[in-house]
């Protein structure tokens, strides 16, 4: 028992530390800042807004009292996902021992720690380390429930996020009963969720989403950004190491599959990760909802696989070593690094209203300006919110009317980050009322000067 307790604790150790030097990889963007602004709601427009997310309000909620404890810097806003990727690898540990033993519960919770997606995601100011979190503790005490039978571990599963479970449990009519009990106190939250509109959802065509999905469990990446930065972004070396790297894991996963379908439990983690992606899949060929990030939560469920799959210490090592390289690639060459917003609001020196075409440099400008306690004071407008109205207008978005009444403007235009139709539709309208003084560049934004004729 404290060799097992030593081990954990050692990684542990190392997750923490290794979450720390990836705690400032990259400044904030869209998604960290609009949830800093939901956040800092008051509770009935928090949940309202939430909704809208297209995601519940329990991370929200929390990063609000969060907020109000601690501040509201960067590093603070980021470091709650770090303590529920922490928890996470706790849990993780004690279910795999559950199910198969101390020595796999090492290897799955050190691929877990390695992951270059789980250490993107243990980072971000967003909900995807809690769903994590709580899909791990619903499967761990539903489990130890059925193997004691104790109410505390009942419990404890009707507290945590639930997931319909295959298995045994639908043998037994009293764990039909327990399994409901989860769904009947989030019906109201449906209920409203279904009411409210929400902005479409980053979707894949399904085939290549299957694809994606699991490329990204082992190169990180958030679907297609990852397969399409592998293939045309980077030097040879980096697309070698992640196409080499995703053929490897594959191949180990693929031996670990072999090896789950020999016993009851393994079959049950099998299951478990084939079912919520065939039932997506599906809905996907009438609906646009297949999104690989939304399969996060799968994660240390495909480790489990892989690391019922490596044979020796040997291959364990060289796991870790490739996946070292990989999380090293994320630090110096990130494949989610996208337009750098805070270097954009370092570098605007202007002193009149400046519009966004984008809420992707919206909201990380209205963050920096609250929180980088600068003299610098910025008339932020924006130009297209793709949010629905209420939304844009608890979290202070409204788009400007146009004609515009300004003598002068800068326009800020994001890399890939509007709606190009609609941008030059602009552009041209403006033109026959401003002349362009000059134009700032860089690869990742622009800034446009207008005058009016």
């Amino acid at each position: 028992m404290k060799k097992n307790s030593y081990f954990l604790g050692l990684i542990l150790l190392f997750a923490f530390f290794s979450r720390l030097l990836f705690l400032n990889q990259h400044s904030i963007w869209f998604d960290e800042a609009f949830s800093y602004f939901v956040a800092k709601q008051d509770l009935v427009n928090l949940i309202y807004a939430s909704l809208a997310d297209n995601h519940p309000p329990l991370y929200f909620l929390i990063l609000h009292f969060w907020i109000k404890i601690f501040g509201n810097s960067e590093l603070i806003l980021r470091f709650l996902s770090v303590i529920f990727n922490l928890l996470s690898i706790i849990v993780l540990y004690h279910l795999v021992k559950l199910l198969f033993g101390s020595k796999k519960a090492v290897l799955a919770s050190i691929i877990f720690v390695l992951s270059p997606l789980i250490l993107y995601y243990s980072v971000e100011i967003r909900m995807y380390s809690l769903f994590v979190l709580f899909s791990l503790m619903a499967l761990f005490f539903w489990l130890r429930f059925l193997n004691s039978s104790h109410k505390k571990d009942l419990i404890l599963f009707i507290l945590s996020f639930p997931l319909i479970f295959l298995g045994k449990a639908f043998r037994h009519k009293k764990y039909i009963l327990a399994l409901s009990i989860p769904f009947l106190f989030t019906t109201p939250l449906f209920y409203y969720y279904f009411k409210v509109p929400h902005p479409l959802i980053a979707s894949q065509n399904p085939f290549l989403g299957v694809l994606y999905t699991f490329s990204s469990f082992f190169d990180g990446g958030t679907g297609i950004v990852s397969l399409y930065t592998i293939l045309k972004v980077g030097p040879l070396i980096i697309k070698l190491l992640l196409l080499g790297s995703l053929v490897y894991f594959f191949t180990l996963l693929l031996r670990g599959v072999v090896e789950t379908k020999k016993t009851k439990n393994g079959r049950f983690i099998l299951i478990l990760i084939i079912s919520p992606i065939l039932f997506m899949f599906f809905l996907g060929l009438i609906l646009p909802v297949f999104s690989a990030r939304g399969f996060i939560f799968l994660a240390p469920f495909v480790f489990i696989i892989l690391s019922l799959g490596i044979p020796n210490l040997k291959v364990f090592l060289l796991t870790c070593f490739i996946f070292i390289l990989l999380d090293l690639n994320y630090l110096f060459f990130p494949l989610f690094k996208g337009p750098d917003i805070e270097q954009a609001y370092l570098s605007y020196n202007f002193n009149q209203p400046l519009l966004h075409s984008s809420i992707l440099s919206y909201y990380p400008f209205k963050y920096f300006q609250e929180t980088k306690r600068s003299s610098k004071i910025i008339q932020n407008y924006l130009l297209i919110n793709p949010l629905n109205k209420t939304t844009a207008y608890i979290t202070q978005g409204n788009t400007i009317n146009l004609p515009l009444s300004f003598d002068k403007f800068v326009f800020l235009e994001i890399k890939n980050g509007a709606d190009m139709q609609v941008v030059n539709s602009f552009l041209l309208n403006a033109l026959n009322e401003y002349k362009q003084e000059n134009v700032t560049r860089n690869a990742d934004f622009s800034y446009t000067f207008f005058i009016k004729n």
